[in-house]
């Protein structure tokens, strides 16, 4: 735990011992000294994670605990003072009237309680972007799951009151980024987000910039962290659609067949799944594969993902990480990790997907336990989630 412990307020023993409270409250500059619900995590135990920015008026950032919200009993007697631009994680135990405050010292994914959302198929809060720029994309009466349903940024925005009263500190979403306009020949349209076209612009189905960033900012308030999904080994497929084609900020840059300096890898698609050098640099099935080395194509996605760190995320869980160079992973986090760092992000996370990577993997998935600690990027453990699977069918053990 990347915590460091601040406080241990002076116990009140004159006041008698409660059993176990329904409720307590956090007030303090964070929040207006509004009345904020502190979310119960054990037998008389209660906790809010806040983070600080300047003071109100004269004083300087600080709280209470309310414990009723009607200020009858508040702790500890003063208020408790902290440090401009922190978090803090603030634990409350009832029945000893006591308060200990954690500062948070970054971004650790074992801390936080993660939700994940799929975009287009959680909330409609605007119908007006559900066509987006092909009507023929869209599904209205959500029969052919190929096309858009019409969840969005606006429609999550209007649901995170619920996520924070089920405890969640943590949202991990569907790549936001501006996918292919056109159906594949299958009927497919890219609601998924895996087909990214431009990298800088918010998918038009989704919402827009501002949208995207009063989310962000209304999570930030929440305490809450926002995960994007990102995918830097790919854009969409080669032979279809768009083939390829991509842009920054509507200014196009390549397509697959037109790629005269060599944005994309094209050696074919992968053949032999056993081979590691086909999985990092041909095509994962039909889509046109990046070539990382390319110092074009690296700017291009660099400066892609410090794009959404501006409009707030706070780490990025990478697609497809197993089909990459270790090297470019490396460098790429790394100048990542530093850029948030320069905007008040210390802790910025990485986690990757590299399918069926797990301490007991063998082949080329058993050298997903040196990719994890050297690459820069943290990896999902599928042998884990499959145990676990296993176990809640019934299957493991049988």
């Amino acid at each position: 735990m990347k915590h460091k412990l601040v406080l241990l307020s002076t116990l009140l023993a004159s006041l008698p011992a409660m059993a176990d409270w329904n409720q307590a409250y956090f007030r303090g500059t964070a929040n207006d000294w509004q009345a904020e619900a502190m979310v119960k995590v054990g037998a008389n135990h209660w906790q809010i994670t806040k983070k600080f920015n300047t003071g109100d008026g004269t004083n300087p950032p600080s709280f209470k605990v309310d414990r009723f919200g009607d200020w009858s009993e508040n702790y500890p007697l003063s208020n408790y003072v902290v440090d401009p631009n922190k978090s803090y994680e603030i634990n409350f135990y009832d029945d000893t009237n006591t308060v200990v405050v954690h500062e948070k010292l970054g971004f650790d994914m074992r801390d936080e309680t993660m939700y994940f959302v799929f975009l287009d198929r959680f909330a409609d809060g605007d119908s007006s972007n559900n066509t987006g720029n092909n009507a023929s994309t869209y599904s209205a009466d959500k029969s052919d799951f190929k096309k858009y349903f019409g969840g969005d940024i606006k429609g999550l925005l209007g649901k995170l009151d619920y996520l924070k009263e089920m405890g969640i500190t943590a949202i991990w979403i569907t790549p936001p980024v501006n996918n292919v306009d056109q159906l594949n020949k299958d009927g497919s349209a890219g609601y998924h987000g895996y087909w990214g076209r431009d990298f800088f612009q918010v998918d038009e189905h989704l919402g827009t910039i501002e949208e995207f960033r009063a989310l962000s900012t209304k999570m930030e308030e929440y305490g809450m962290k926002l995960v994007l999904d990102y995918a830097p080994n790919h854009s969409n497929p080669n032979d279809e659609n768009e083939y390829g084609a991509l842009y920054k900020n509507g200014v196009f840059q390549t397509d697959f067949n037109g790629d005269t300096k060599n944005w994309y890898h094209h050696n074919g698609g992968v053949t032999n799944w056993d081979d590691y050098y086909q999985v990092r640099n041909h095509n994962l099935f039909n889509l046109s594969d990046f070539d990382q080395s390319n110092e074009k194509t690296y700017q291009y996605l660099a400066e892609g993902a410090k794009f959404w760190i501006d409009l707030g995320v706070d780490a990025i869980r990478i697609d497809a990480i197993k089909h990459m160079d270790k090297s470019f992973i490396q460098r790429w986090t790394s100048e990542l990790y530093s850029y948030a760092k320069s905007k008040g992000k210390p802790g910025f996370y990485f986690f990757g997907e590299w399918m069926d990577a797990g301490a007991g993997a063998t082949g080329i998935n058993g050298l997903s336990v040196d990719f994890a600690n050297t690459s820069g990027s943290a990896l999902l453990d599928f042998g884990l989630r499959n145990i676990i699977e296993d176990a809640l069918i019934g299957h493991h053990g049988t």
